[in-house]
């Protein structure tokens, strides 16, 4: 609080987390603020993402007049200039001096690191941090080196063009980058890492306007269908996407919340709409994606609760910035399904990705994958019982067929149990025995995983509904 007067005081409320306030339990502190602000003797600031203050002031709609288009700040990424600028007054409050020659290179590299993409999403906490972890350490090993050798105390003070290590900054790469590159590190999926990578720099292109003060009056909202079997990668991909968003500043957290029919309806229609706020809000700023999202609607009962779970997606969905990516994930047929039983659904998923199965050449590379992260080593026999064994389930695996999945619990649960059973059995202990895969342990493993004989349990397919 801060004096006006003699008998007047004024109070600035500062609230932060404000998505918080449109919940349940938000709504009760929300009428406390209501006691104490509006009010001639305070005032209020609200900080949160864009769609966060737009629901509170739609849940709060006399608090209109209060915000003025003037008042509302929006905070973007630093341009270049900005970013120097912000980056030398941290300098100054370190009490950390800079040559000339050392702050002339220091604005070449900010300037060369930016126009790579590399800190142009970088805020605060970044530049504090790489001044904490590379920068002053580089500063103070380099002064007591000096120091040692018997320099003159009066040339430490000041960090030196030396003490800048051109390759920590340049070297780095953004988190868009690493994530696009992990995207095609990928085994297999090469329409979808095409089509993924061509959505993430159209992304990067709007969002680079944006920094450069150019118009960007494109709204497209991104919410995205996933289909395909188990195990081709859907719920990698749904992550890989929240951190590049999160990367372009679309999200604000970036991570996957998932999600499926038993965890959004409740035992009658209130339940499940407190269910869906709550999921809702827990999904700010994330990636929300609903497995199998076929099987909230039905379009033989409309008694069934999961009309309105998607009614309140639907809500979010046609909102023009919500910070949130919503992701139906599910077998192909079952999802078209889905879009004709409500035709709100299609305009609000712009794109579409069909998740392929794996051939028997990826099943093999992905199966390698594992066993060599494990430092585990095939035999030659054992190298080709494997290619064999992969071979014959791609070629006659059943329409539930799991993927990668599937060869995840073929090695994990049936080669390495067979391997540790046959090497338990003798007295012999090196790396060379707990390391070699023979022949019979893949035998011993596909006896029990081939899908034809002992097809794995499929998952649930049918709509369910609540009486």
């Amino acid at each position: 609080p801060f004096s006006l007067g003699e008998n007047e005081t004024c109070k600035v409320y500062c609230f932060y987390q404000v998505g918080r306030l449109t919940s349940n339990e938000g709504k009760t502190l929300s009428a406390k603020i209501r006691t104490y602000w509006p009010s001639s003797r305070s005032s209020a600031i609200f900080c949160g993402t864009r769609q966060e203050i737009k629901s509170l002031l739609d849940e709060n709609p006399s608090w209109q007049d209060y915000f003025p288009q003037e008042n509302r700040l929006e905070e973007l990424p630093y341009t270049c200039e900005e970013f120097i600028h912000c980056f030398f007054n941290m300098i100054h409050c370190s009490n950390i001096p800079f040559s000339p020659e050392a702050t002339d290179k220091m604005c070449r590299l900010i300037v060369a690191a930016y126009r790579q993409g590399v800190i142009c999403q970088w805020k605060k906490k970044e530049i504090r941090d790489y001044l904490r972890n590379q920068l002053i350490p580089a500063y103070c090993q380099h002064a007591m080196s000096q120091l040692k050798e018997g320099k003159e105390e009066s040339l430490l003070f000041d960090v030196l063009p030396e003490d800048i290590d051109e390759s920590q900054l340049l070297t780095l790469t953004s988190t868009y980058t690493d994530t696009l590159e992990e995207l095609n590190e990928m085994v297999g999926l090469d329409a979808i890492k095409q089509s993924i990578t061509t959505l993430s720099h159209r992304m990067h292109f709007y969002a680079t306007r944006r920094q450069l003060g150019l118009p960007t009056s494109d709204g497209t909202a991104f919410h995205a269908i996933f289909t395909g079997n188990p195990g081709t990668g859907k719920t990698t991909v749904a992550r890989l996407l929240g951190k590049i968003f999160h990367s372009l500043g679309l999200l604000s957290r970036g991570e996957v919340i998932c999600l499926d029919r038993t965890k959004m309806i409740g035992r009658y229609v209130g339940e499940t709409e407190d269910i869906m706020k709550h999921i809702l809000q827990e999904a700010r700023g994330n990636v929300l994606l609903v497995d199998e999202a076929y099987t909230l609607y039905s379009n033989n009962d409309n008694c069934d609760y999961g009309r309105h779970a998607v009614e309140c997606l639907l809500n979010v969905l046609s909102q023009k910035d919500p910070d949130m990516l919503v992701i139906f994930a599910g077998y192909k047929n079952e999802m078209d399904k889905l879009m004709s039983m409500n035709p709100g659904l299609v305009g609000r998923f712009p794109y579409r990705f069909h998740f392929s199965d794996y051939t028997a050449d990826e099943l093999m590379q992905i199966a390698e994958t594992i066993l060599t992260t494990d430092q585990y080593v095939l035999t030659n026999e054992a190298h080709v019982i494997l290619r064999e064994s992969i071979n014959d389930t791609a070629a006659n695996h059943t329409e539930n067929f799991a993927n990668a999945r599937w060869v995840e619990q073929f090695v994990r649960n049936g080669i390495i149990p067979a391997m540790a059973d046959r090497v338990s059995s003798t007295s012999l202990i090196s790396p060379d025995a707990y390391q070699r895969i023979e022949a019979s342990d893949v035998q011993t493993a596909y006896e029990k995983f081939n899908p034809r004989v002992i097809e794995l349990k499929p998952r649930h397919r049918v709509v369910g509904f609540n009486k």
